[in-house]
């Protein structure tokens, strides 16, 4: 977490509340495959080497960051006050970020403890991610489920990240999932802030989100949609409130090739996703000549 913020802050200084915690999500989430990626290379993929690598990782920013360390550690103070403080603005917002912070903590809890017995996790994301941890390294297996080799594996290095330290059992391989929905929703609440929508009406509308069918039980289960959902959210998001200023986001752009390696659908979106994000990057460069 520490190395996160101090690798978000190092990309992106300026920015909202929730863009604040969504790029260091999702920079914490690229730390951790990045780790994942080339611990396979070096055959290192276990406990110990997520440990040791991600440890010279924080010495690196830590060192790299060394002037600004400070500066780092009182915006994060000041973030936190400030979400607190919004969080409390009235009444009805009070309500509904409580009543988001519980869906949250126990869909959390659920998926921290969950056995998962989803059948297309047990068949080929779990057994494969064993096989890598077993092994060391990424490859691939021979199998009678080809799935297992050609799957997109983001989700699943997260998963190894997780379940590293764990001698059987596959707790708590969920919180991937979870930590996609958490996107999903921030996201949500984001694009809503940027519409104009009041907080109480974008917290309503990540609650409905969260409400739906297909949405509310995958929380706390092995699939990759809410992850991958999240990360194209997030992306989105970000990319709009970057353009906002007339900038560019490097964190969106990680957040976009997080979603690639998530799931093979994006690239159905992708087409269209890239031809607006050049619309709308061209719009505002335009508007800020202005």
């Amino acid at each position: 977490a520490v190395a996160a913020w101090l690798g978000w802050r190092a990309l992106h200084f300026r920015g909202g509340l929730i863009e604040t915690w969504l790029g260091w999500l999702v920079t914490g989430l690229s730390l951790v495959v990045a780790s994942a990626v080339l611990l396979s290379f070096a055959g290192g993929l276990s406990a110990a080497g997520f440990f040791l690598a991600q440890s010279i990782l924080l010495v690196i920013l830590a060192a790299l960051r060394r002037r600004q360390l400070s500066a780092d550690w009182w915006s994060l103070r000041e973030h936190v006050s400030e979400t607190i403080r919004v969080s409390r603005t009235d009444r009805l917002t009070r309500l509904s970020v409580g009543a988001l912070a519980l869906f949250l903590f126990t869909s959390g809890v659920l998926a921290l403890l969950a056995e998962p017995v989803v059948y297309d996790a047990l068949t080929y994301r779990l057994s494969r991610v064993g096989h890598w941890l077993q092994t060391g390294t990424v490859d691939h297996m021979t199998t009678n489920d080809p799935r297992q080799n050609y799957m997109p594996t983001v989700p699943d290095l997260v998963m190894a990240w997780l379940l590293a330290g764990s001698a059987e059992g596959w707790r708590p391989a969920a919180l991937a999932q979870w930590s996609g929905g958490v996107l999903l929703l921030l996201g949500t609440i984001g694009l809503g802030r940027q519409m104009g929508l009041a907080r109480p009406a974008t917290v309503g509308a990540a609650l409905l989100c969260a409400g739906l069918a297909n949405v509310a039980p995958q929380f706390t289960t092995v699939h990759t949609d809410l992850f991958t959902a999240g990360l194209v959210t997030v992306a989105f998001f970000l990319w709009q409130a970057a353009g906002n200023r007339g900038q560019g986001s490097i964190v969106a752009g990680l957040a976009a090739g997080l979603a690639l390696g998530a799931k093979g659908t994006v690239f159905y979106l992708l087409p269209t996703l890239l031809l607006w994000t050049w619309w709308y990057g061209w719009k505002q460069r335009l508007s800020v000549a202005a």
